[in-house]
């Protein structure tokens, strides 16, 4: 297998599973995946070779961290991934408004 618009090898990510990602988002060195059916996240960093779990919920990859927001909590979080270990901590209060959420979703992503 080649790269897009390449013919350099592809890189392989292992998520630890057999089960097929429902969610897939790159940016730089970071393979963001994320399985719905297992409630599982993780993000396969290509210079280390490995993926490492993050938490689950609705997440957008940047470079070097994810930025989920816990509607549950009412939380924007920020996980930082450079190191190799995920580590979290609340950025802003943000309340979940649902009105805003696209109909049958129970997702704001993209939608502020």
């Amino acid at each position: 297998m080649s790269r897009l618009g390449s013919s350099a090898a592809a890189v392989d990510v292992n998520v630890g599973s057999a089960w097929v990602p429902s969610e897939l988002q790159v940016n730089g060195r970071f393979v963001y995946w994320a399985c719905a059916a297992r409630n599982k996240a993780g993000v396969f960093d290509r210079s280390r070779g490995r993926s490492l779990s993050v938490p689950v919920g609705d997440a957008l990859l940047a470079d070097g961290f994810l930025v989920p927001h816990d509607n549950q909590r009412g939380e924007l979080v920020h996980t930082d991934i450079r190191s190799g270990q995920a580590g979290t901590s609340d950025l802003a209060d943000l309340p979940a408004t649902t009105n805003l959420m696209p109909e049958g979703s129970t997702s704001d992503r993209r939608v502020r």
